[in-house]
């Protein structure tokens, strides 16, 4: 039986993007000054760029999806990854940077769980209604922050657009 999120490419599509220059410097700015979900930015890219079809009522499922891999999984990870780079000279470079490596390819794992988990109930359920819907990555922006200006969402989407041309 062919699983439809092993062949849709969302996951390849995020670490093409992601791999593009200043993406990931965007990306973590997004993060960490607007609060927002990274693989949610690049799950609502891959809705525009492919034309998949994202209803408005579907947002807050999706947020919710993505709230709940944030708080108990990505973010605690994350957390533990980040306080390990500054510990004490006390342990050593080589076993502070292996604990730091293992739980950023653990991170790394949750963030692709969750790109899987939103692919196969946002995306694998809806390809029967595919269809450009405009606006999708731009929804689920402002659905994360009130932080960002309009000016700085339009900012993000355009660097994001820009990053996947070609892909």
């Amino acid at each position: 039986m062919n699983d439809p999120v092993a062949t849709s490419g969302l996951w390849e599509f995020a670490l093409t993007v992601y791999a593009r220059p200043s993406v990931p410097e965007i990306s973590l700015k997004a993060q960490d000054e607007w609060g927002l979900n990274v693989p949610s930015l690049l799950f609502g890219l891959w809705i525009e760029v492919r034309g998949h079809k994202i209803e408005a009522a579907q947002i807050p499922l999706i947020l919710d999806l993505v709230r709940a891999y944030d708080d108990q999984l990505i973010t605690p990870l994350r957390a533990i990854r980040r306080a390990l780079k500054p510990l004490s000279h006390h342990i050593g470079s080589d076993i502070r940077e292996g604990f730091r490596s293992e739980v950023k390819s653990m991170e790394l794992r949750a963030e692709k769980a969750l790109i899987e988990a939103l692919d196969r109930q946002f995306i694998a359920k809806n390809n029967a209604q595919s269809g450009v819907k405009t606006g999708s990555l731009k929804a689920i922006i402002k659905a994360q922050t009130s932080k960002m200006s309009d000016d700085d969402i339009t900012s993000l989407c355009e660097a994001l657009f820009l990053a996947a041309q070609a892909v």
